[in-house]
């Protein structure tokens, strides 16, 4: 599951530093009583996004807004519209033996803008700040379908004639990640990472 909040201010009004819903939290569920029903369901079938459920929140330290995926649902499913459903890559990263978060941190906010991302490819560095990684960083790739994926990565880690056209014609950003690969590592194996389809999405 994947939460998407404003500010760390309006994650703190209804989620606690260890994951636990407070007051508030519990009188929004209190006064929707008919979600319990449809949550019962949920979790006869697996876990839901509480405790004991794994969890990080991870803060944004930078993306692309020069990228062609615009702003909009991840998931959308109605008649007489285009259905929607975009991919959503968490690739995990480590810095490299000696390199301090604050170094690395500096290197993204300094050199983001180097980077230009695949058409309908959008990035996102983001940093954990509570839960199971703390202080991990992950590789947040928004992608407008599996077709865009496809495209350039048909295959895990097997990257398509028009990905080494797309690196030949920005070689500031190849450059930019040749630099980041002496802080830390980069998306894709040997990193654990996972490519999701989204499948649902709440549309308030």
């Amino acid at each position: 599951m994947l939460y998407e909040i404003e500010s760390a201010e309006q994650r703190d009004r209804y989620v606690t530093a260890r994951g636990e819903q407070t007051e508030l939290a519990r009188l929004f569920w209190a006064r929707h009583p008919e979600a319990e029903v449809v949550l019962a369901r949920w979790r006869r079938l697996g876990t839901f996004g509480e405790l004991p459920t794994l969890f990080t929140d991870y803060r944004l330290l930078a993306d692309n807004p020069r990228s062609t995926v615009t702003p909009g649902p991840r998931y959308r499913d109605r008649p007489g519209e285009e259905p929607v459903a975009r991919v959503v890559g968490i690739h995990n990263l480590a810095l490299r033996a000696g390199v301090t978060e604050e170094v690395f941190d500096r290197f993204i906010a300094e050199n983001h803008h180097r980077i230009d991302d695949y058409p309908d490819w959008r990035f996102h560095v983001l940093k954990g700040e509570r839960g199971n990684r703390l202080d991990q960083y992950v590789m947040m790739m928004e992608i407008a379908s599996l077709d865009a994926l496809d495209v350039f990565y048909p295959e895990p880690d097997i990257a398509t004639g028009e990905a080494a056209e797309f690196a030949s014609a920005h070689r500031d950003t190849k450059q930019m990640y040749e630099e980041w690969k002496q802080l830390a590592s980069f998306s894709g194996s040997p990193q654990i990472y996972t490519d999701y389809l989204a499948v649902a999405e709440n549309p308030a």
